[in-house]
């Protein structure tokens, strides 16, 4: 996929993270995972790992509403600066990093980049910098990112959660698809545990 494909799919997939029901009460979250993912993630959070990831970011303080905004912001920034070789094979993957529990926050501090393999040299307002976690829970949740807090909160009954929270945005709608493709949405969400 060329970077402008990828943008476009990376700006629509924050779209609907946004539209998303990040704060459904608990009774909802709970109502809207199947059993068998349920079950998954308990398994995912009862054996976690270390993780490491390499980013490109770009820091800000804001609320979900403004990930779009900041989103495009990123990708100027990004064709920019240009921090793959020419001619990499590499396929950056989005990501929403949340540096603090949003719960309840209207602002809140987050970063919006792209994953790359190694260290890469970029400069402000971008950030190139390694994700380390020592012990982390990795789950792959396919459907409708409104699901992604259910998710965090599964992993924290099981193992207490805490941030930051990395979503990885694998598999997004195609803009033209909007919420209808929410099934075919996948989202890594990398959960730091004790």
């Amino acid at each position: 996929m060329n970077t402008r494909a990828w943008f476009k799919v990376l700006i629509c997939a924050t779209a609907l993270i946004v539209a998303g029901s990040i704060s459904a009460s608990a009774q909802e979250q709970a109502e809207m995972l199947q059993p068998k993912e349920m079950k998954a993630i308990k398994a995912k959070a009862q054996n976690p790992t270390a993780v490491s990831v390499w980013v490109v970011t770009m820091a800000f303080t804001g609320s979900f509403e403004s990930v779009q905004e900041r989103m495009a912001q990123f990708q100027k920034e990004w064709e920019s600066q240009k921090p793959l070789p020419a001619g990499s094979n590499a396929k950056p993957t989005g990501v929403l990093i949340l540096e603090e529990d949003p719960t309840g926050k209207g602002q809140f501090r987050m970063l919006v980049g792209a994953t790359v393999t190694s260290a890469v040299k970029v400069h402000e307002p971008l950030t190139a910098h390694e994700v380390n976690f020592p012990a982390a829970v990795s789950y792959t949740h396919i459907g409708p990112y409104k699901q992604l807090a259910t998710v965090y909160h599964s992993i924290d009954k099981v193992r207490p959660a805490s941030f930051p929270v990395v979503m990885k945005l694998l598999e997004g709608p195609s803009p033209a698809a909007g919420a209808a493709a929410a099934p075919q949405i996948r989202t890594e969400l990398i959960v730091p545990v004790k």
